[in-house]
Protein backbone atom coordinates (compact mmCIF):
# COMPACT_ATOMS: atom_id res chain seq x y z
CA UNK A 1 0.00 0.00 0.00
CA UNK A 2 2.75 2.70 0.75
CA UNK A 3 4.65 1.64 -2.40
CA UNK A 4 1.03 2.33 -4.39
CA UNK A 5 0.78 5.55 -2.62
CA UNK A 6 4.05 6.73 -3.08
CA UNK A 7 4.41 6.30 -6.64
CA UNK A 8 0.72 7.99 -7.07
CA UNK A 9 2.98 11.05 -5.56
CA UNK A 10 5.43 10.85 -8.11
CA UNK A 11 3.45 10.44 -10.97
CA UNK A 12 2.02 13.63 -12.21
CA UNK A 13 -0.96 12.31 -14.11
CA UNK A 14 -2.40 8.54 -12.02
CA UNK A 15 -4.06 5.56 -14.11
CA UNK A 16 -7.33 5.07 -12.84
CA UNK A 17 -9.83 2.05 -13.87
CA UNK A 18 -13.82 2.85 -13.39
CA UNK A 19 -16.97 2.63 -15.61
CA UNK A 20 -18.41 5.42 -17.81
CA UNK A 21 -21.27 5.82 -15.81
CA UNK A 22 -19.28 6.25 -12.32
CA UNK A 23 -17.70 9.99 -13.66
CA UNK A 24 -19.42 12.05 -11.08
CA UNK A 25 -17.38 15.36 -11.82
CA UNK A 26 -19.58 17.79 -13.41
CA UNK A 27 -17.64 20.84 -15.56
CA UNK A 28 -19.75 24.50 -15.80
CA UNK A 29 -18.78 27.52 -17.91
CA UNK A 30 -21.35 29.85 -15.70
CA UNK A 31 -24.43 28.32 -15.44
CA UNK A 32 -23.99 25.96 -18.86
CA UNK A 33 -22.71 22.21 -18.54
CA UNK A 34 -19.91 21.64 -20.28
CA UNK A 35 -19.06 18.47 -18.91
CA UNK A 36 -19.04 16.25 -22.61
CA UNK A 37 -18.21 19.54 -24.68
CA UNK A 38 -15.10 20.43 -23.43
CA UNK A 39 -11.53 19.18 -23.99
CA UNK A 40 -7.91 20.30 -23.52
CA UNK A 41 -6.08 20.90 -26.97
CA UNK A 42 -3.18 22.65 -26.96
CA UNK A 43 0.26 23.34 -24.36
CA UNK A 44 1.88 26.81 -24.88
CA UNK A 45 -0.66 28.75 -24.23
CA UNK A 46 -2.74 26.05 -22.60
CA UNK A 47 -6.04 25.98 -24.32
CA UNK A 48 -9.20 24.51 -23.85
CA UNK A 49 -11.84 23.79 -27.01
CA UNK A 50 -15.61 24.12 -25.83
CA UNK A 51 -18.68 23.25 -28.56
CA UNK A 52 -21.78 24.82 -28.42
CA UNK A 53 -24.68 25.04 -30.15
CA UNK A 54 -26.85 28.33 -29.76
CA UNK A 55 -26.18 31.34 -27.30
CA UNK A 56 -23.03 31.14 -26.05
CA UNK A 57 -22.46 32.04 -22.05
CA UNK A 58 -21.04 34.76 -20.74
CA UNK A 59 -17.56 35.07 -22.02
CA UNK A 60 -16.05 36.40 -19.19
CA UNK A 61 -17.38 33.52 -16.73
CA UNK A 62 -15.67 31.22 -14.66
CA UNK A 63 -14.88 27.28 -15.78
CA UNK A 64 -15.97 25.61 -12.48
CA UNK A 65 -15.35 21.80 -12.09
CA UNK A 66 -17.88 20.51 -9.01
CA UNK A 67 -18.24 16.68 -7.35
CA UNK A 68 -20.80 17.56 -6.27
CA UNK A 69 -22.01 20.43 -4.33
CA UNK A 70 -17.87 20.84 -3.59
CA UNK A 71 -15.69 23.22 -6.69
CA UNK A 72 -12.86 20.96 -6.99
CA UNK A 73 -11.64 23.95 -9.31
CA UNK A 74 -12.33 27.24 -10.73
CA UNK A 75 -10.75 28.88 -13.81
CA UNK A 76 -10.70 32.54 -15.06
CA UNK A 77 -9.91 33.18 -18.90
CA UNK A 78 -11.02 34.34 -21.71
CA UNK A 79 -12.01 33.65 -25.51
CA UNK A 80 -9.62 33.94 -27.83
CA UNK A 81 -11.56 32.57 -30.97
CA UNK A 82 -14.31 31.13 -32.32
CA UNK A 83 -14.90 28.11 -35.13
CA UNK A 84 -17.26 26.75 -36.93
CA UNK A 85 -16.95 22.81 -37.29
CA UNK A 86 -19.58 20.95 -38.57
CA UNK A 87 -22.33 23.20 -38.12
CA UNK A 88 -21.31 23.85 -34.36
CA UNK A 89 -19.80 26.70 -32.83
CA UNK A 90 -16.27 25.36 -31.10
CA UNK A 91 -14.50 28.13 -28.52
CA UNK A 92 -10.71 28.33 -28.15
CA UNK A 93 -10.82 29.24 -24.33
CA UNK A 94 -7.58 30.19 -22.73
CA UNK A 95 -6.99 29.96 -18.98
CA UNK A 96 -5.57 33.10 -17.02
CA UNK A 97 -5.60 32.44 -13.67
CA UNK A 98 -6.85 28.80 -12.22
CA UNK A 99 -7.22 27.92 -8.09
CA UNK A 100 -7.23 23.99 -7.36
CA UNK A 101 -9.40 24.25 -3.75
CA UNK A 102 -8.48 22.40 -0.72
CA UNK A 103 -4.65 22.19 -2.25
CA UNK A 104 -2.15 21.82 0.76
CA UNK A 105 0.69 23.38 1.56
CA UNK A 106 3.22 20.38 0.76
CA UNK A 107 1.35 20.57 -2.84
CA UNK A 108 1.75 24.28 -3.72
CA UNK A 109 5.39 24.88 -2.08
CA UNK A 110 6.88 21.54 -2.62
CA UNK A 111 5.05 19.85 -5.18
CA UNK A 112 4.38 22.74 -7.44
CA UNK A 113 8.29 23.47 -7.76
CA UNK A 114 9.18 19.85 -8.53
CA UNK A 115 6.78 19.97 -11.43
CA UNK A 116 8.38 23.23 -12.42
CA UNK A 117 11.61 21.80 -12.79
CA UNK A 118 10.46 18.67 -14.52
CA UNK A 119 9.04 20.65 -17.12
CA UNK A 120 12.38 22.18 -18.13
CA UNK A 121 13.29 18.89 -19.05
CA UNK A 122 10.44 18.08 -21.02
CA UNK A 123 9.28 19.71 -24.46
CA UNK A 124 6.82 21.90 -22.84
CA UNK A 125 7.75 24.17 -20.97
CA UNK A 126 5.51 25.52 -18.53
CA UNK A 127 5.39 28.09 -16.03
CA UNK A 128 3.93 28.13 -12.48
CA UNK A 129 0.38 28.74 -13.99
CA UNK A 130 0.82 26.76 -16.98
CA UNK A 131 1.31 23.69 -14.53
CA UNK A 132 -1.70 24.79 -12.32
CA UNK A 133 -3.88 25.10 -15.92
CA UNK A 134 -2.64 21.48 -16.93
CA UNK A 135 -3.35 19.94 -13.22
CA UNK A 136 -7.11 21.69 -13.41
CA UNK A 137 -7.74 20.21 -16.75
CA UNK A 138 -7.08 16.73 -15.20
CA UNK A 139 -9.32 17.20 -12.29
CA UNK A 140 -11.99 15.80 -14.74
CA UNK A 141 -10.98 12.51 -15.55
CA UNK A 142 -9.41 11.94 -18.72
CA UNK A 143 -10.32 9.07 -20.72
CA UNK A 144 -7.43 6.64 -22.66
CA UNK A 145 -7.99 5.78 -26.21
CA UNK A 146 -6.35 3.49 -28.54
CA UNK A 147 -6.15 5.61 -32.06
CA UNK A 148 -5.80 3.81 -35.16
CA UNK A 149 -3.78 5.69 -37.75
CA UNK A 150 -3.51 3.59 -41.25
CA UNK A 151 -2.56 4.24 -45.35
CA UNK A 152 -1.87 1.93 -47.48
CA UNK A 153 1.89 2.13 -46.82
CA UNK A 154 1.69 3.43 -43.02
CA UNK A 155 -0.04 1.92 -39.74
CA UNK A 156 0.23 3.62 -36.14
CA UNK A 157 -1.77 2.29 -33.59
CA UNK A 158 -0.76 4.61 -29.96
CA UNK A 159 -2.49 6.07 -27.18
CA UNK A 160 -4.27 9.74 -26.43
CA UNK A 161 -6.59 11.31 -23.77
CA UNK A 162 -7.44 14.84 -25.56
CA UNK A 163 -10.98 13.81 -27.31
CA UNK A 164 -14.25 14.42 -27.11
CA UNK A 165 -18.15 13.39 -28.40
CA UNK A 166 -19.64 16.52 -28.07
CA UNK A 167 -23.29 14.77 -26.79
CA UNK A 168 -25.22 16.67 -29.92
CA UNK A 169 -24.55 14.56 -32.81
CA UNK A 170 -22.00 12.72 -34.84
CA UNK A 171 -19.19 15.52 -34.42
CA UNK A 172 -15.98 14.80 -32.94
CA UNK A 173 -12.64 16.62 -31.43
CA UNK A 174 -9.38 15.55 -30.68
CA UNK A 175 -6.05 17.18 -30.17
CA UNK A 176 -2.56 15.81 -32.17
CA UNK A 177 1.18 16.97 -31.57
CA UNK A 178 2.17 18.33 -35.24
CA UNK A 179 5.33 17.35 -37.00
CA UNK A 180 5.04 13.20 -36.42
CA UNK A 181 4.09 10.91 -38.71
CA UNK A 182 0.72 9.95 -37.90
CA UNK A 183 -0.40 13.41 -37.81
CA UNK A 184 0.83 14.12 -41.37
CA UNK A 185 -1.00 11.13 -42.16
CA UNK A 186 -4.06 11.81 -40.47
CA UNK A 187 -4.14 15.43 -42.39
CA UNK A 188 -3.44 13.35 -46.00
CA UNK A 189 -6.14 10.73 -45.52
CA UNK A 190 -8.59 12.60 -43.23
CA UNK A 191 -9.50 9.08 -41.60
CA UNK A 192 -8.65 7.61 -38.21
CA UNK A 193 -10.28 4.99 -35.58
CA UNK A 194 -10.87 5.77 -31.86
CA UNK A 195 -11.11 2.77 -29.57
CA UNK A 196 -11.86 1.88 -26.27
CA UNK A 197 -10.21 -0.53 -24.06
CA UNK A 198 -11.19 -2.39 -20.74
CA UNK A 199 -8.81 -1.11 -17.63
CA UNK A 200 -7.06 -4.10 -17.07
CA UNK A 201 -5.15 -3.86 -21.00
CA UNK A 202 -3.81 -0.39 -19.81
CA UNK A 203 0.01 -1.97 -20.30
CA UNK A 204 -1.00 -2.27 -23.80
CA UNK A 205 -1.70 1.34 -23.91
CA UNK A 206 1.39 2.37 -22.27
CA UNK A 207 2.94 -0.14 -24.36
CA UNK A 208 1.74 1.79 -27.39
CA UNK A 209 2.63 4.88 -26.05
CA UNK A 210 6.23 4.71 -27.14
CA UNK A 211 4.91 4.81 -30.75
CA UNK A 212 3.39 7.95 -30.74
CA UNK A 213 3.50 8.31 -34.18
CA UNK A 214 6.83 8.03 -34.79
CA UNK A 215 6.87 4.55 -35.88
CA UNK A 216 5.75 2.65 -39.10
CA UNK A 217 4.26 -0.44 -37.42
CA UNK A 218 3.09 -1.50 -40.74
CA UNK A 219 5.31 -4.06 -41.42
CA UNK A 220 6.30 -5.25 -37.43
CA UNK A 221 4.44 -8.00 -35.08
CA UNK A 222 1.66 -6.27 -33.10
CA UNK A 223 2.21 -8.16 -29.60
CA UNK A 224 -2.08 -9.08 -29.84
CA UNK A 225 -4.06 -9.86 -32.55
CA UNK A 226 -6.20 -7.64 -34.27
CA UNK A 227 -9.94 -7.71 -36.42
CA UNK A 228 -11.19 -4.97 -38.92
CA UNK A 229 -13.17 -1.86 -38.76
CA UNK A 230 -16.29 -1.73 -40.07
CA UNK A 231 -16.46 0.42 -42.65
CA UNK A 232 -12.05 1.58 -42.88
CA UNK A 233 -11.07 -2.24 -42.56
CA UNK A 234 -8.60 -0.46 -40.37
CA UNK A 235 -6.92 -3.33 -37.79
CA UNK A 236 -8.57 -2.80 -33.85
CA UNK A 237 -6.80 -4.09 -30.85
CA UNK A 238 -8.77 -7.36 -30.35
CA UNK A 239 -9.42 -6.10 -26.77
CA UNK A 240 -11.29 -3.26 -27.87
CA UNK A 241 -14.47 -3.07 -25.88
CA UNK A 242 -15.86 -0.19 -28.40
CA UNK A 243 -14.82 1.85 -31.38
CA UNK A 244 -15.56 5.01 -33.43
CA UNK A 245 -14.83 5.56 -37.53
CA UNK A 246 -13.99 8.94 -37.83
CA UNK A 247 -13.84 10.90 -40.89
CA UNK A 248 -11.76 14.48 -40.62
CA UNK A 249 -13.75 17.59 -41.62
CA UNK A 250 -10.96 20.47 -40.55
CA UNK A 251 -7.76 21.10 -38.88
CA UNK A 252 -6.06 23.62 -37.34
CA UNK A 253 -2.63 24.31 -35.63
CA UNK A 254 -2.66 25.26 -32.35
CA UNK A 255 1.56 25.93 -32.09
CA UNK A 256 1.68 22.60 -29.86
CA UNK A 257 -0.85 20.49 -31.17
CA UNK A 258 -3.30 20.37 -34.36
CA UNK A 259 -7.05 20.48 -33.39
CA UNK A 260 -9.36 18.01 -35.67
CA UNK A 261 -12.92 17.97 -36.37
CA UNK A 262 -14.38 15.23 -37.79
CA UNK A 263 -17.75 13.39 -38.29
CA UNK A 264 -18.43 9.74 -36.74
CA UNK A 265 -19.47 7.84 -39.85
CA UNK A 266 -19.65 4.36 -37.53
CA UNK A 267 -20.06 3.61 -34.08
CA UNK A 268 -20.02 0.23 -32.01
CA UNK A 269 -20.61 1.59 -28.33
CA UNK A 270 -18.72 0.42 -25.51
CA UNK A 271 -20.89 -0.93 -22.90
CA UNK A 272 -21.38 1.47 -20.19
CA UNK A 273 -20.62 -0.87 -16.77
CA UNK A 274 -16.92 -2.16 -17.71
CA UNK A 275 -14.05 -0.27 -15.79
CA UNK A 276 -11.98 1.76 -18.72
CA UNK A 277 -8.43 3.86 -17.73
CA UNK A 278 -8.91 6.95 -17.01
CA UNK A 279 -5.81 9.73 -16.13
CA UNK A 280 -6.70 12.03 -13.28
CA UNK A 281 -3.70 14.62 -12.25
CA UNK A 282 -2.13 13.80 -8.80
CA UNK A 283 -3.73 16.58 -7.07
CA UNK A 284 -7.15 15.11 -7.63
CA UNK A 285 -5.85 12.29 -6.34
CA UNK A 286 -4.26 13.14 -3.51
CA UNK A 287 -8.12 14.94 -2.44
CA UNK A 288 -9.27 11.15 -3.15
CA UNK A 289 -7.45 10.24 -0.39
CA UNK A 290 -8.39 12.81 2.13
CA UNK A 291 -11.87 11.92 0.89
CA UNK A 292 -11.83 8.16 0.86
CA UNK A 293 -13.30 8.64 -2.73
CA UNK A 294 -13.61 5.16 -5.50
CA UNK A 295 -10.93 7.25 -7.70
CA UNK A 296 -8.21 6.61 -4.67
CA UNK A 297 -9.71 2.80 -4.51
CA UNK A 298 -9.54 2.29 -8.20
CA UNK A 299 -5.74 3.24 -8.92
CA UNK A 300 -4.01 0.97 -11.89
CA UNK A 301 -0.81 -0.77 -11.41
CA UNK A 302 1.04 -0.84 -14.93
CA UNK A 303 2.71 -4.39 -15.25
Amino acid sequence: MFRRILSAYLKEFVPIGVPSTHIEEKVFWGDMNITSKWVLVAMDPVLYAISSKGELPNENALIRIKLKSQTLVSIEGDVQEKILFNNEMVVLWRPVVTKIHGMTFYEKWMELPQLLRQSKRSKFKFNRNGIMHLAASYFYPRKIFVVVVRSADYLNIFPMDLHVQPPTGKNYLLALQPGNAAEKQLKMNLKMVVCEIPADKIGYAYELGKNHGQINLREKQLPFNCTLSSTFKFPLPEFQIGYKEIEITRFQDLNTHTLFSGNIVFESPSPPDIRQPYHIHRFRYHYGLKIKDAYSLQRLDII
